[in-house]
């Protein structure tokens, strides 16, 4: 994988790469802001935990994978607060969180406030597209990703035009993990940059 992170992308504009910090071991955190990776920028999105562990319930009940709800127990997002909190530590300066609810809501804005804080360009079909193909390497997942195969764009919802949670619909184990969830998110969530108008 270090391989494929830092080959030679000279021909390329940017090279944008997404991954979750729970597949990431405290070991190699040190190994990714040094050497070969130490000019890259690592940034966060954080999802309110009742929408993104409902979410993922969903989906991994609809593929009958109900023993990767929760996977890892808490749902990454202690992973992510922590691995959050090595790079602001480490780097001294606050990494560029976005919370996909302002993603929705504000999709250009929310993308135009991203681009201007890590120095890239925006461009509008960053937003919205043309449906291309999603290669997916993992057969598991290729239900999960019907609809991204299918979109166009970011779908525009405001808050108040979202469904509540059924958190009374939900095993007691996931709805704890929203509630151990929370803390975490709150915490990032404060660091949140703010749609540009």
């Amino acid at each position: 994988m270090k391989t494929l992170l830092t080959a030679d992308y000279s021909n390329e504009d940017l090279v944008f790469i997404k991954d979750h910090p729970y597949c990431l071991p405290e070991s190699l955190y040190q190994d990714l802001i040094s050497g070969p990776f130490a000019n890259f920028t690592h940034t966060f999105l954080v999802r309110d935990p009742e929408r993104a562990l409902y979410s993922n319930y969903k989906a991994s009940s609809s593929q009958q994978l109900i023993g990767c709800n929760l996977n890892p127990p808490g749902g990454g997002f202690y992973e992510m607060y922590e691995f959050y909190n090595f790079i602001k530590e480490k780097q001294g300066t606050t990494p560029v969180i976005v919370d996909a609810a302002d993603l929705q809501t504000y999709p250009d804005e929310t993308m135009k406030s991203y681009c201007k804080a890590v120095g890239i360009p925006f461009d509008p079909n960053m937003t919205s597209w043309e449906p291309v193909p999603l290669h997916v390497h993992y057969k598991v997942l290729i239900g999960w990703n019907q609809q991204v195969n299918q979109s166009t764009g970011f779908v525009k919802t405001k808050p108040e035009e979202q469904k509540p949670v059924p958190l009374h619909e939900l095993p007691s184990d996931v709805v704890k993990c929203i509630e151990d969830s929370r803390v975490y998110y709150t915490e990032m969530r404060k660091d949140c940059i703010r749609p540009l108008f």
